[in-house]
């Protein structure tokens, strides 16, 4: 099952996709021309809405045929377009250095950074993660530690976790109790609330 915003982002691409090419029989539909759709994006600028696109028709055909609504997926084996992107720019030690001296502990930026940076979580975790996750550890020497599931595809493969609180993360949450689920909050001390 998909989450909200991600039906949400597919039907919009699907109805934008049926204003234009709604009419055509499906049944026509060939992989030259899912390539033809997806090259048309790529032309207008835009590859990652290009691959969007061929792998929703995947899905959508993919649900046609097991409905035995379709004969074949034409979506399937179309590539993906190499968008030449090289990722997020990835912090220096240098930068997080000059970031963390900027924040000093006690400051929400640098709780923010810690959770990040001494978890490992994604951005969708990081603002779910608050003293309800907190367990005991195993030794005397033991920060405690965080224990709890994946947020992204928690419905459909759940992944749990259980990883140790360091030193550096547990003195950076002592000295900015958020008083809240999560230890992230807003100005208004409400949690974030994740895009997904």
């Amino acid at each position: 099952m998909l989450e909200k915003s991600t039906s949400r982002v597919r039907r919009r691409m699907l109805d934008a996709f049926c204003e234009r090419h709604g009419k055509k029989p499906f049944a026509l539909m060939e992989q030259k021309i899912v390539r033809q759709f997806r090259d048309e994006k790529v032309a207008a600028g835009t590859p990652e809405a290009a691959n969007n696109l061929v792998k929703t028709l995947r899905a959508v055909f993919a649900w046609a045929v097991e409905a035995e609504e379709a004969q074949h997926n034409p979506a399937k084996g179309v590539p993906k377009i190499n968008t030449g992107s090289s990722g997020f720019y990835t912090w220096t030690e240098k930068e997080v250095f000059q970031f963390m001296d900027y924040h000093p502990i006690g400051t929400k930026a640098r709780k923010a950074l810690s959770i990040m940076l001494l978890t490992g979580v994604r951005p969708s975790d990081a603002i779910r993660l608050g003293p309800q996750h907190e367990r005991p550890g195993d030794t005397d020497a033991s920060n405690g530690l965080l224990s709890f599931t994946e947020y992204k595809n928690r419905k459909r493969k759940p992944k749990h976790r259980t990883i140790p609180i360091l030193p550096e993360l547990r003195q950076v949450l002592d000295a900015t109790p958020s008083g809240h689920l999560t230890y992230l909050v807003t100005e208004f001390g409400k949690p974030y609330a994740s895009a997904k």
